[in-house]
């Protein structure tokens, strides 16, 4: 080869080496002097100058307010700013009174902090201009790979149209990490049922993957017709109503750690209503909602936490905090798709000037098809408060859970757990704390044609299912209710249960024989402590080894106030435990009667039949199984898993507590003595140290262990 040949072809090679690099690597540095010479302006829009594909914006772009209307995005770039403090925590980039519009794939809005203020009535026009990022897919086309993250905005408004923070129609976008306070005030119409709607972020069609969001919204609890509301159900409705988030037919919904709170600025109408968070009918075919915290201060008259109407639902981990008006609802299930809900450790603390309601389950039209309610925790104050109310049908080759929830309510007239399911139904473990006054109100309807004064309530009515085999299994609940402890108004096998009730029964039966491939007695007492209260069952209730403990001058109702013939107690004096039961007097006051039968003689008698004094004579080990853990920062779901032994098997039912970075989880172990943590708010690289507690108690004695460990984000 000459050498004039090779020397052209370094030539070649060296000017190659300095062509400039592809559009889709170059990156503009941008502040508010040099906007214009990397957007080019067209029909009152700014659009991202095609020579970049990466915008770094730097300082107060406050400036071009009133320039233009919006920054379109319509090509796969991504529009960001540094943080300043290199933690995700301050943004170098502002922007004032000017929206942004992403109406491609890939395109990127990250680390801005935006500031939308309309209450001076500003014009807006359509869609695209009615929130302060919009994500707009056409033609039925999704967008993808969209992701508005970071971002701080604050969007005060009062127009006389509807109004978003961020608004996403068709498009598989990623809304994370944004801080948003959202004052949507927004002017009413003279005909309420007109009024704007207020969503600080609303998705309709494609997927809804919301995340580590903090969101605080202030709006207007706005008056919902009457005539408009299905049986049952203070939702979907045609007129607009307030909710902070909305997602709506969307194909998929991912719900995880996000912050909403939510407060009202005023009342419109009488049947007002307000919403966190609102999944409409036909949102999704699965739906998450795991690990969120729900914030409810509100006077509206009607206040829910998270609606959702999807196939498949599931709701674990959430924080739900709330003040209501006259009623407010944790959870709510009462649409018409469900069919499979999961709710499992939940946390919710509600209040109401009249009604609480933790859980509700009623579908409309139809049946759920597996219903799983577990390890759940209710705390509720209101004159009327319900733990968990299940109204439906269950698959026949289903199981309906409802175990180790534990219920504390404080009021007039409680519910802990009012099921009324069709099929099969577990009702194991729980623990309902419901001491009402009892007073009477004369304003109030009677839940199932009874008023709820009841720790558990079971009937069989619901649905369509005529099984003949379906009953509920009620074991090992601890129960103090201020009348009945529990009352069957079907079959139902009740055993192991401790239950202190201040009426006149604290098990009430009203079955039916069950069918002869059913060994099990239709009512099965097997060391049920029953508290200053009788027990009532027809000729179809079978009794077996009925433990029955007198307290005195329980409540307004003790026992030593009612008479109660052969199965109750008389003035104080010999108490009855019916069939096979037990007796006691007034000098055995709170101590466990002997069973009057021989239990050797008892052919129905359960292993669990097993005396005070052995009982008493146990000790038990218990292990708890907790390491040191390493997680990359960048991991989404940080999971930590705790197991537990007790006398060397899986300790299944251990309260376990877990207290890392100045925030506390609980959890309760399932079957196989194992907890599971997301430690998700664990965004930060650092190394954390963390107590660990594990207690249960068995026989009347607490056994515990702890241990702290180490945890590190890197």
């Amino acid at each position: 080869m000459g050498k004039k040949k090779i020397l052209t072809m370094l030539a070649m090679m060296i000017a190659c080496i300095f062509l400039p690099v592809k559009a889709f690597a170059a990156t503009a540095n941008v502040t508010p002097d040099t906007f214009y010479d990397y957007f080019i302006m067209d029909n009152a829009c700014a659009y991202p100058s095609e020579n970049y594909d990466a915008f770094c914006m730097e300082g107060d772009f406050s400036s071009l307010k009133g320039q233009f209307r919006a920054i379109v995005l319509d090509r796969g770039v991504r529009i960001y700013s540094e943080d300043s403090q290199n933690d995700g925590s301050s943004q170098t980039a502002w922007f004032t009174g000017i929206r942004f519009v992403i109406s491609a794939s890939g395109a990127t809005i990250e680390n801005l902090g935006i500031t939308m203020d309309e209450s001076e009535g500003a014009e807006i026009r359509g869609t695209l201009y009615s929130a302060v990022v919009s994500i707009v897919g056409e033609n039925e086309n999704e967008l993808k790979g969209v992701s508005v993250c970071g971002n701080q905005i604050q969007f005060s408004t009062s127009v006389n149209t509807d109004s978003y923070g961020i608004y996403s129609n068709l498009a598989q976008a990623s809304i994370s990490s944004n801080t948003i306070g959202y004052d949507g005030n927004t002017q009413l119409m003279e005909d309420p049922e007109t009024v704007a709607v207020n969503n600080v972020i609303r998705v309709e069609g494609g997927t809804a993957d919301l995340r580590y969001n903090h969101i605080h919204a202030s709006l207007p609890s706005v008056y919902v017709p009457w005539s408009e509301v299905p049986s049952g159900s203070g939702n979907w409705i045609s007129a607009p109503v307030s909710e902070a988030i909305c997602l709506k037919d969307c194909t998929a919904i991912d719900f995880v750690s996000n912050t909403i709170e939510v407060e009202t600025v005023r009342k419109i109408g009488n049947y007002d209503t307000i919403y966190a968070v609102d999944a409409p009918s036909g949102a999704a075919q699965e739906a998450n909602f795991v690990s969120n915290e729900i914030l409810i201060n509100s006077q509206a008259n009607y206040a829910y936490g998270i609606m959702a109407d999807c196939p498949k639902v599931l709701y674990r981990d959430n924080l739900i905090k709330g003040k209501g008006g006259y009623y407010i609802s944790g959870i709510d299930m009462s649409g018409s798709s469900i069919k499979d809900a999961e709710a499992d450790g939940n946390i919710f603390e509600l209040q109401s000037n009249t009604l609480c309601y933790g859980m509700y389950i009623q579908p409309m039209g139809q049946q759920i098809e597996k219903l799983t309610l577990s390890g759940n925790t209710l705390k509720e104050k209101a004159p009327f408060c319900f733990g968990i109310q299940a109204r439906t049908g269950i698959s026949p080759d289903e199981t309906a859970v409802c175990n180790e929830n534990t219920i504390i309510m404080e009021g007039s007239n409680l519910m802990g757990i009012a099921l009324d399911i069709s099929g099969k139904c577990e009702v194991k473990e729980n623990i309902i704390k419901a001491p009402g006054t009892n007073d009477d109100e004369e304003t109030f309807w009677d839940l199932f044609g009874k008023k709820p004064s009841y720790g558990i309530y079971l009937r069989s009515n619901a649905g369509a299912n005529d099984q003949d085999e379906f009953f509920y299994d009620v074991q090992k609940n601890t129960i103090k209710a201020s009348d009945t402890g529990i009352l069957a108004d079907n079959r139902a096998v009740i055993s192991e249960n401790i239950i202190e009730a201040g009426g006149d029964y604290a098990i009430k039966c009203n079955g039916e024989s069950l069918p002869e491939d059913i060994t099990s007695p239709v009512v099965s007492v097997i060391k049920n402590m029953l508290i200053s209260a009788k027990y009532e069952g027809d000729e179809s209730v079978s009794v077996t080894g009925m433990d029955v403990l007198i307290k005195e001058n329980y409540g307004k109702n003790g026992s030593g106030q009612n008479g109660g013939g052969e199965n109750g107690s008389e003035n104080g004096g010999e108490s009855s435990g019916g069939q096979g039961g037990s007796k006691s007097t007034p000098a055995e006051t709170n101590t466990a009667a002997k069973p009057a039968a021989d239990p050797s003689k008892d052919t129905t008698a359960s292993p669990a039949k097993t005396t005070e004094s052995t009982a008493a004579a146990k000790k038990h080990v218990v292990k708890m199984t907790a390491s040191n853990m390493t997680y990359k920062h960048t991991t989404k779901t940080k999971k930590y898993t705790v197991k537990v032994k007790l006398d060397g098997k899986k300790g299944k039912s251990f309260k376990v507590t877990l207290k890392v970075n100045g925030k506390t989880y609980t959890k309760t172990t399932n079957i196989k003595g194992v907890a599971v943590f997301k430690l998700n708010q664990l965004k930060k690289v650092g190394k954390y140290k963390a107590k660990i507690k594990v207690q249960k108690k068995i026989d009347g004695k607490t056994y515990k262990a702890s241990k702290k460990v180490k945890i590190t984000v890197k």
